[in-house]
């Protein structure tokens, strides 16, 4: 049985492409260097195998949230790959699970899979945007109700996600009002601060303004991403992670480190295609 008749969000690994090869190349050579490295500054094997691999879950993660976000150009999401094993090195892990919830609902907004989000799929994203609220990541839950609801309203629209985006909102008011955590906590500096708004307006400027005609295709229908869905999308996740920020300050940041890498490295490249006047595959 495939993938994709178990979950429309579901997206196979095709080696044939030479930017899948390369991030398998880079994904076992972390995982061995990482290995080895923490083997050698005198950690035992298990302990070094384990930092290794989540080293190279780095890499995967990095690679697929960017080809999600700036699908377009694969450069970067081989640029954000460095920038978030630095991150790794310095601060240690990320929020996986809230990572994970991002990745599979950029694949519903933007329908690159080709296919329309199932049932199973809306159970399985919503529950874990009610439990990453109930633990205190309180932004995931509402902007899944946006995705929702572009995903209703946008060509090809899907008529369910309305009932979807319903459910997923009492729910994540239910998991806020419920949730154990003592609310926000607002640290952060001017530096922080500036970089952040800079990013998400450059993001805004140089991104998300081109895609109104992607060129890349959905994966199994095989025609072009709809420019308004990947906007929409792309400006989801810009708020959400604007938002986070303003209510959990730099924590939110460095857990969801690969993510903003990710904004980054698609600014960095469209400035260096703006400067160059090269384009960047």
């Amino acid at each position: 049985m495939k993938m994709n008749q178990i979950s429309a969000l579901a997206r196979p690994l095709d080696i044939n492409y030479r930017s899948n090869r390369n991030m398998l190349l880079i994904f076992l050579l972390v995982l061995i260097l990482g290995t080895a490295f923490q083997w050698f500054t005198g950690q035992v094997f298990l302990q070094s195998l384990w930092w290794g691999a989540r080293a190279a879950f780095v890499v995967f993660l990095s690679w697929a949230l960017g080809r999600e976000l700036d699908p377009d150009i694969n450069t970067t999401a081989m640029l954000a790959i460095p920038f978030s094993l630095a991150t790794f090195y310095l601060y240690g892990d990320f929020n996986w699970l809230l990572l994970l919830a991002w990745l599979m609902m950029m694949r519903i907004g933007s329908h690159i899979c080709g296919q329309s989000v199932k049932l199973t799929d809306a159970l399985l994203v919503t529950g874990l945007a009610v439990y990453l609220i109930w633990r205190g990541d309180y932004v995931i839950g509402f902007a899944l109700t946006l995705v929702f609801l572009a995903n209703y309203q946008l060509t090809p629209p899907h008529p369910r996600s309305l009932w979807y985006a319903v459910v997923s909102f009492i729910l994540s008011i239910l998991a806020l009002i419920f949730s154990p955590q003592e609310g926000a906590v607002f640290s952060y500096d001017n530096y922080w601060m500036g970089s952040i708004i800079a990013s998400g307006l450059l993001f805004l400027l140089f991104v998300i303004r081109d895609y109104k005609r992607p060129r890349s295709t959905e994966d199994y229908r095989v025609q072009a991403l709809s420019g308004s869905r990947m906007q929409a999308s792309q400006l989801i996740v810009l708020l959400g992670l604007l938002f986070a920020y303003f209510l959990q300050g730099q924590a939110s940041v460095v857990s969801t480190a690969p993510l903003w890498a990710t904004l980054v490295a698609s600014v960095l490249v469209r400035i260096y295609q703006f400067l160059t006047r090269r384009s960047l595959a």
